[in-house]
């Protein structure tokens, strides 16, 4: 294993392992939406195999809209 302080001086061992991509073969693609830049939360929750705390199916979670009603057009005090 290389030393993290060495890579960082060392230009000529940063340039002998930067063609070193083959971890990357191992790792699984991540999902982005149309734009290409952006995930939701929802898609990285999937990435690690974790729920995501905004699923209704998630046990525990409370559905979308089942908490308090907030109504826009009542009177201010």
């Amino acid at each position: 294993m290389i030393e993290e302080s060495v890579l960082l001086e060392s230009r000529t061992l940063r340039q002998s392992v930067s063609g070193r991509t083959d971890v990357l073969d191992r790792v699984k693609a991540l999902s982005l939406l149309p734009d290409g830049m952006r995930v939701t939360t929802a898609m990285v929750a999937a990435y690690f195999d974790v729920t995501h705390r905004g699923d209704p199916s998630a046990q525990g979670a409370a559905p979308r809209g089942a908490g308090p009603q907030r109504n826009d057009n009542a009177p201010r005090p």
